[in-house]
Protein backbone atom coordinates (compact mmCIF):
# COMPACT_ATOMS: atom_id res chain seq x y z
CA UNK A 1 0.00 0.00 0.00
CA UNK A 2 2.92 2.57 0.97
CA UNK A 3 4.59 1.58 -2.53
CA UNK A 4 1.26 2.23 -4.10
CA UNK A 5 0.70 5.60 -2.45
CA UNK A 6 4.58 6.76 -2.85
CA UNK A 7 3.90 5.83 -6.90
CA UNK A 8 1.06 8.11 -7.16
CA UNK A 9 2.57 11.02 -5.04
CA UNK A 10 5.43 10.71 -7.61
CA UNK A 11 3.38 10.66 -10.60
CA UNK A 12 1.48 13.70 -8.79
CA UNK A 13 5.10 15.47 -8.84
CA UNK A 14 6.00 14.97 -12.01
CA UNK A 15 2.84 16.21 -13.46
CA UNK A 16 3.08 19.72 -11.42
CA UNK A 17 6.37 19.90 -12.14
CA UNK A 18 6.00 19.27 -15.52
CA UNK A 19 2.84 21.31 -16.45
CA UNK A 20 4.94 24.64 -14.86
CA UNK A 21 7.18 23.93 -17.51
CA UNK A 22 4.62 23.47 -20.15
CA UNK A 23 3.24 27.33 -19.25
CA UNK A 24 6.05 28.85 -19.53
CA UNK A 25 7.21 30.61 -22.15
CA UNK A 26 9.57 29.09 -25.12
CA UNK A 27 9.96 27.75 -28.50
CA UNK A 28 7.04 25.15 -28.13
CA UNK A 29 4.47 27.95 -27.35
CA UNK A 30 5.93 30.05 -29.61
CA UNK A 31 5.40 27.76 -33.06
CA UNK A 32 1.59 27.31 -31.61
CA UNK A 33 0.99 30.74 -31.19
CA UNK A 34 2.61 31.05 -34.64
CA UNK A 35 0.51 28.43 -36.39
CA UNK A 36 -2.94 28.41 -34.36
CA UNK A 37 -3.00 32.44 -35.50
CA UNK A 38 -1.65 31.71 -39.05
CA UNK A 39 -2.76 28.45 -40.35
CA UNK A 40 -5.85 26.75 -40.29
CA UNK A 41 -6.87 25.01 -36.27
CA UNK A 42 -6.01 21.53 -37.91
CA UNK A 43 -2.49 22.43 -38.61
CA UNK A 44 -1.88 23.75 -35.10
CA UNK A 45 -3.86 20.80 -33.02
CA UNK A 46 -1.09 18.25 -35.15
CA UNK A 47 1.70 21.13 -34.14
CA UNK A 48 0.57 20.31 -30.31
CA UNK A 49 0.43 16.28 -31.08
CA UNK A 50 4.02 16.38 -32.77
CA UNK A 51 5.39 18.53 -29.23
CA UNK A 52 3.56 15.81 -27.44
CA UNK A 53 5.18 13.03 -29.26
CA UNK A 54 8.55 14.52 -29.32
CA UNK A 55 7.99 14.58 -25.39
CA UNK A 56 7.11 11.02 -25.06
CA UNK A 57 10.55 9.84 -26.36
CA UNK A 58 12.34 12.34 -24.16
CA UNK A 59 10.89 10.34 -21.21
CA UNK A 60 11.01 7.28 -23.14
CA UNK A 61 14.91 7.92 -23.38
CA UNK A 62 15.15 9.68 -19.88
CA UNK A 63 13.30 6.58 -18.82
CA UNK A 64 15.54 3.26 -19.99
CA UNK A 65 18.52 5.73 -19.50
CA UNK A 66 19.49 6.22 -23.33
CA UNK A 67 19.11 9.88 -22.42
CA UNK A 68 22.00 10.10 -19.74
CA UNK A 69 23.97 7.94 -22.00
CA UNK A 70 23.47 10.49 -25.03
CA UNK A 71 24.14 13.54 -22.58
CA UNK A 72 27.29 12.03 -21.42
CA UNK A 73 28.64 11.21 -24.64
CA UNK A 74 30.43 14.30 -25.90
CA UNK A 75 30.19 13.22 -29.61
CA UNK A 76 26.77 12.34 -29.45
CA UNK A 77 25.42 15.44 -27.13
CA UNK A 78 27.17 17.81 -29.39
CA UNK A 79 25.64 16.57 -32.26
CA UNK A 80 22.65 16.82 -31.31
CA UNK A 81 23.68 20.54 -30.05
CA UNK A 82 24.50 21.45 -33.09
CA UNK A 83 21.02 19.32 -35.24
CA UNK A 84 18.82 21.37 -32.35
CA UNK A 85 20.75 25.11 -33.13
CA UNK A 86 20.23 24.95 -36.55
CA UNK A 87 16.88 23.43 -36.85
CA UNK A 88 15.83 26.33 -34.20
CA UNK A 89 18.17 29.20 -36.31
CA UNK A 90 16.37 27.49 -39.72
CA UNK A 91 12.61 28.04 -37.88
CA UNK A 92 13.66 31.26 -36.86
CA UNK A 93 15.38 33.21 -39.84
CA UNK A 94 12.16 32.11 -42.03
CA UNK A 95 9.95 33.51 -39.44
CA UNK A 96 11.82 36.77 -39.40
CA UNK A 97 11.98 36.41 -43.03
CA UNK A 98 8.20 36.31 -43.40
CA UNK A 99 8.23 39.51 -40.81
CA UNK A 100 10.10 41.64 -43.26
CA UNK A 101 8.36 40.41 -46.23
CA UNK A 102 4.95 41.28 -44.51
CA UNK A 103 6.54 44.74 -43.75
CA UNK A 104 7.34 45.38 -47.44
CA UNK A 105 3.77 43.73 -48.51
CA UNK A 106 2.53 46.27 -46.35
CA UNK A 107 4.57 49.13 -47.24
CA UNK A 108 3.78 48.60 -51.11
CA UNK A 109 -0.15 48.10 -50.62
CA UNK A 110 -1.08 51.22 -48.88
CA UNK A 111 -3.54 52.33 -51.45
CA UNK A 112 -4.87 48.69 -51.65
CA UNK A 113 -8.45 47.87 -50.73
CA UNK A 114 -7.97 46.38 -46.79
CA UNK A 115 -9.60 42.60 -47.89
CA UNK A 116 -6.71 43.00 -50.89
CA UNK A 117 -4.21 43.74 -48.30
CA UNK A 118 -4.73 41.29 -46.13
CA UNK A 119 -4.24 38.40 -48.95
CA UNK A 120 -1.17 40.08 -50.37
CA UNK A 121 0.33 39.21 -46.83
CA UNK A 122 -1.49 36.19 -45.59
CA UNK A 123 0.61 32.56 -44.58
CA UNK A 124 0.67 29.99 -47.24
CA UNK A 125 -1.40 26.89 -46.47
CA UNK A 126 0.28 24.51 -44.69
CA UNK A 127 0.05 20.35 -44.94
CA UNK A 128 -1.27 19.10 -41.30
CA UNK A 129 1.73 16.45 -41.45
CA UNK A 130 3.91 19.43 -41.92
CA UNK A 131 2.70 21.26 -38.89
CA UNK A 132 3.27 17.78 -36.59
CA UNK A 133 6.65 17.65 -37.94
CA UNK A 134 7.33 21.38 -37.09
CA UNK A 135 6.20 20.51 -33.46
CA UNK A 136 8.04 17.39 -33.25
CA UNK A 137 11.19 18.24 -34.44
CA UNK A 138 10.67 21.82 -32.64
CA UNK A 139 10.82 19.99 -29.24
CA UNK A 140 12.82 16.68 -29.97
CA UNK A 141 16.10 18.74 -31.61
CA UNK A 142 15.56 21.78 -28.69
CA UNK A 143 18.37 20.20 -26.26
CA UNK A 144 17.08 22.34 -23.46
CA UNK A 145 13.96 19.76 -23.37
CA UNK A 146 15.92 16.79 -23.67
CA UNK A 147 18.06 18.10 -20.05
CA UNK A 148 15.16 19.11 -18.67
CA UNK A 149 13.64 15.43 -18.51
CA UNK A 150 16.76 13.50 -17.82
CA UNK A 151 17.60 15.84 -15.14
CA UNK A 152 13.85 16.04 -13.68
CA UNK A 153 13.31 11.96 -14.06
CA UNK A 154 16.80 11.00 -12.72
CA UNK A 155 16.32 13.04 -9.65
CA UNK A 156 12.53 11.77 -8.83
CA UNK A 157 12.57 8.72 -10.47
CA UNK A 158 14.06 5.82 -8.37
CA UNK A 159 16.09 2.87 -10.91
CA UNK A 160 13.67 0.26 -9.21
CA UNK A 161 10.46 1.65 -10.15
CA UNK A 162 7.47 -0.48 -12.04
CA UNK A 163 7.53 -0.58 -15.15
CA UNK A 164 4.35 0.47 -15.27
CA UNK A 165 4.37 3.71 -12.76
CA UNK A 166 7.19 4.56 -15.49
CA UNK A 167 4.50 4.22 -18.82
CA UNK A 168 1.79 5.58 -17.02
CA UNK A 169 4.02 9.00 -16.14
CA UNK A 170 5.03 8.86 -19.59
CA UNK A 171 1.49 8.86 -20.82
CA UNK A 172 0.87 12.01 -18.38
CA UNK A 173 3.46 13.80 -19.82
CA UNK A 174 2.44 13.24 -23.43
CA UNK A 175 -1.66 13.85 -22.11
CA UNK A 176 -0.76 17.01 -20.55
CA UNK A 177 1.33 18.36 -23.14
CA UNK A 178 -1.63 17.68 -25.94
CA UNK A 179 -4.04 18.94 -23.40
CA UNK A 180 -2.25 22.18 -23.19
CA UNK A 181 -0.99 23.06 -26.23
CA UNK A 182 -4.12 21.60 -28.46
CA UNK A 183 -6.24 23.65 -25.38
CA UNK A 184 -3.72 26.74 -26.42
CA UNK A 185 -4.27 25.80 -30.37
CA UNK A 186 -8.04 25.65 -30.13
CA UNK A 187 -8.69 29.67 -27.91
CA UNK A 188 -6.24 30.82 -30.31
CA UNK A 189 -7.86 29.98 -33.62
CA UNK A 190 -10.97 31.21 -32.55
CA UNK A 191 -12.34 33.67 -34.92
CA UNK A 192 -11.73 37.31 -32.85
CA UNK A 193 -9.02 36.08 -31.37
CA UNK A 194 -7.20 34.63 -34.71
CA UNK A 195 -8.22 37.96 -36.38
CA UNK A 196 -6.58 39.82 -34.15
CA UNK A 197 -2.94 37.82 -34.26
CA UNK A 198 -3.73 37.59 -38.00
CA UNK A 199 -3.81 41.22 -38.23
CA UNK A 200 -0.77 41.34 -36.35
CA UNK A 201 1.04 38.15 -38.30
CA UNK A 202 4.38 39.93 -38.91
CA UNK A 203 4.61 40.59 -34.98
CA UNK A 204 4.22 37.23 -34.18
CA UNK A 205 7.06 36.53 -36.76
CA UNK A 206 9.21 39.07 -35.56
CA UNK A 207 8.74 37.80 -31.84
CA UNK A 208 8.91 34.35 -33.02
CA UNK A 209 12.03 34.30 -35.12
CA UNK A 210 14.06 36.42 -32.60
CA UNK A 211 13.19 33.71 -29.89
CA UNK A 212 13.94 31.05 -32.16
CA UNK A 213 17.13 32.58 -33.01
CA UNK A 214 18.13 33.70 -29.45
CA UNK A 215 17.45 30.45 -28.10
CA UNK A 216 19.75 28.40 -31.15
CA UNK A 217 22.51 31.39 -30.44
CA UNK A 218 22.34 29.87 -26.42
CA UNK A 219 22.65 26.87 -27.34
CA UNK A 220 25.96 27.36 -29.93
CA UNK A 221 27.21 29.82 -27.05
CA UNK A 222 26.99 26.69 -24.50
CA UNK A 223 28.59 24.31 -26.98
CA UNK A 224 31.65 26.94 -27.60
CA UNK A 225 31.73 27.60 -23.03
CA UNK A 226 32.33 23.14 -23.24
CA UNK A 227 34.94 23.01 -25.79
Amino acid sequence: MTDSFMDYSLLLTLSVLHFIALVSPGPDFAIIVKLASQQNRTVALACAFGIATAILIHCALSLTGMGILIANSVLAYTIIQLMGAAYLAWIGIAALTSAFKQWQATASTQKQTLDDKEQTIAAKPMATHRGFLIGFYTNLLNPKAMLFFITLLSALVPPDLDLATKITASGLFFALTALWFGGLAIVISKGDIKSMLERNSRYVDLITGILFVAVSVMIIRQLLLTL
